[in-house]
């Protein structure tokens, strides 16, 4: 063969073989700055103006320019300033300071009801309408920016929010605390398991006993009530009017005992504590984790869970639960966001357009769960 023909040939199988290798897909932002990034479009989207610059709005119609919103209710609020204590564990310099501007911002929401205070719905109440689970979350987010600025005001706000949260318990049903002070049609998991971590984190942050038994009360109270026991996952509420079960399963309910569990094995160093929430644990994956590392439920939910696995991983030694958590945070960085850096409700909903509305939870839940994951990759690193 003459040469000229070889160097043509040579020519011809190169330009094959680069056709048919695979496009190396471009390196994804770090974990950090997603959240960053994520944070940065909560900043442009959902900031108040004028008298309202202090808030986060609660959603936005990116169609609808003339349409009003109002700051976000304080269960939002609350997965807001989750974020923003988040991302001032990772970076100080760059969050801290927002932090403790929607901290003060926040306290609006509190309004003192029946010789106790506690925080409301809505910012700047005038009458009383005050869920015991959003105090809940309230309260595990003032203890995390406690640890990380060490101000006692915020300490004293948890235990303050605290008592409101114990003032909705009665021994009816045989124990248990209420959804809504106003409202007391029933005891759910979602502030009953929140209400027993929040124990538990108080407890290590004080010493105070009371706290230890709360936590031993509520969660052996939920455990009895509300855990399915042909799967572990927890059902959602005990009625009040003759004790029907609500057997629908959200994410978060699951979540928190997971994490309740966690810490009871912190506190007793019984392996059996842990052995359940890996039961909890590998039924939640089964039943909301889909292919890819989509989550087939609302974010504002799953990244509570998302957190609890994390925890559950840190003290079982099983990487699983942080090799999912990152498969889910790739899944959601490359399907979930549209072209505008939008996040939707749920973590299977693909973003094949923009979205027209947005609402701030749902981005904040995204943000917390990718500060929450690279935090995890720096305490194990």
């Amino acid at each position: 063969m003459h040469l000229a023909a070889t160097a043509g040939l040579s020519i011809l199988l190169f330009a094959a073989v680069a056709a048919a290798a695979p496009t190396t897909a471009p390196a994804l932002p770090s974990l950090l700055e997603r959240g960053n990034l994520t944070m940065a479009s909560i900043e442009k989207d959902f900031r108040g103006t004028g008298k309202r610059s202090a808030y986060y709005m609660d959603e936005k119609h990116l169609n609808e320019p003339t349409f009003k919103s109002h700051p976000t209710y304080a269960w939002g609020a609350g997965v807001q300033l989750s974020a923003l204590v988040a991302g001032a564990r990772l970076n100080p310099g760059r969050y801290r300071a927002d932090m403790m501007s929607y901290v003060r911002a926040v306290d609006t929401h509190w309004f003192v009801y029946d010789g106790i205070g506690g925080f409301c719905a809505a910012d700047h109440p005038n009458q009383p309408d005050r869920y015991y689970d959003d105090n809940a979350w309230l309260v595990l987010t003032f203890a995390e920016a406690y640890e990380i600025t060490h101000d006692p005001s915020l300490l004293k706000r948890a235990r303050d929010t605290m008592a409101f949260i114990l003032s909705g318990e009665d021994d009816k049903l045989g124990g248990g605390i209420y959804w809504h002070e106003q409202k007391k049609s029933g005891k759910n998991t979602c502030i009953n398991a929140p209400a027993t971590v929040c124990a538990l984190r108080l407890f290590k942050l004080t010493g105070d006993a009371k706290y230890l038994n709360v936590a031993n009360r509520l969660y052996a109270w939920t455990k009895k009530n509300l855990q399915d026991p042909e799967d572990g996952l927890y059902w959602d509420a005990v009625k009040l009017d003759g004790g029907k079960i609500d057997k629908a399963k959200y994410t978060y309910n699951t979540a928190l005992m997971i994490r309740a569990a966690c810490l009871m094995y912190d506190q007793t160093g019984e392996k059996a504590y842990l052995v359940d929430a890996d039961r909890m644990a590998k039924a939640a994956e089964a039943k909301w984790w889909k292919a890819g590392g989509a989550v087939a439920d609302e974010g504002f939910f799953a990244h509570l869970l998302a957190e609890a696995m994390l925890d559950l991983g840190r003290r079982n030694g099983d990487s699983h639960w942080r090799e999912l958590m990152l498969q889910t945070c790739d899944y959601l960085w490359t399907n979930c966001r549209d072209s505008n850096g939008h996040f939707p409700g749920k973590w299977n909903v693909t973003a094949d357009k923009p979205f027209d509305r947005i609402k701030v939870m749902p981005q904040a839940a995204v943000a917390r769960l990718f500060f929450s994951v690279a935090a995890s990759q720096k305490l194990d690193d």
